[in-house]
């Protein structure tokens, strides 16, 4: 188990030669990163305009599909006629991206989960749970971390996450309490939930049991905030920590697979570890 090293240097850790990749590729490029937390209360906000406009910018302008593993929120609820679009003025950057033809896909994290799917969101797709990424090295499999429904993926989710989540306890909630009401408390409750302790414990033995018999090559997620990559026998397990803080994302570019830090909108972000790459690619 590793962090990404904070230098510049590549590291290459595996390679595929040019004759072995497919002559169709499903993505022109991608780049995953996870748990931006945008409106923590507790957490200064400032740069945060800037940052996600570059983090658009750079997508749109490498053409790279921007999927956010979860928590692009730290807290979220659609109220039946109401939804808290003003406090977040960012997606309206992002939707001038997507018009444009930036795709965006957002797989909800616990702290986002009460997005209506129904309704727009700055073109912003939403797809519940986990998303596959194709690349010619083989699938991404892109999930958030807190869990799934479904009990086959062995990752349960925990008992208050299926409380909160549950359609009687979100109905309730907005019943006794109206749209700012109800979000002042979300705010309030995501700032104390998001503990810096959370144990890395639960996600690193899922990935040793469960990867292995995976056909995706690569399991990459958040969730719990450290940024680590594990190799699980010929597999996996990339951990993309917290972007609030790490600005870290996996990128498909060019024939390369990589951990990659996004700086701005207009410089290259740098490889710091190369997982699968051609020998011919290039960043």
């Amino acid at each position: 188990m590793s962090k990404a090293p904070k230098s510049t240097a590549t590291l290459s850790i595996g390679s595929m030669s040019k004759a072995s990749i497919t002559e169709t590729i499903t993505h022109d490029g991608f780049l995953v990163v996870s748990d931006l937390h945008v409106g923590a209360i507790d957490q200064a906000q400032d740069h945060w305009p800037a940052r996600l406009e570059s983090l658009a910018s750079y997508a749109f302008h490498n053409q790279l599909h921007l999927v956010i593993a979860g928590d692009l929120f730290d807290w979220w609820m659609d109220y039946p006629n109401a939804r808290p679009t003003s406090y977040f003025p960012f997606l309206e950057q992002w939707r001038s991206f997507t018009e444009k033809g930036l795709q965006i896909t957002l797989i909800p994290g616990n702290h986002d989960y009460w997005i209506d799917d129904s309704k727009t969101l700055a073109g912003i797709d939403i797809k519940r749970e986990s998303l596959t990424l194709e690349t010619p090295f083989g699938s991404i499999f892109v999930f958030h971390g807190d869990g799934f429904d479904h009990p086959t993926k062995n990752l349960p989710k925990p008992w208050l996450h299926q409380w909160l989540q549950h359609p009687w306890f979100v109905s309730f909630y907005q019943a006794i309490l109206p749209p700012k009401m109800g979000w002042k408390l979300m705010a309030s409750f995501s700032s104390w939930k998001r503990s810096p302790d959370t144990s890395i414990d639960r996600l690193n033995q899922w990935a040793q049991t469960s990867i292995p018999a995976m056909d995706a090559i690569i399991a990459v997620c958040g969730h719990d905030h450290e940024q680590r990559i594990t190799k699980v026998g010929e597999k996996w397990y990339v951990n993309l920590g917290l972007f609030l803080e790490d600005q870290v994302a996996l990128q498909y570019k060019n024939q390369t697979l990589s951990l990659v830090r996004i700086e701005t909108s207009t410089q290259t972000s740098w490889p710091n570890l190369k997982i699968f790459h051609t020998e011919t690619s290039s960043v």
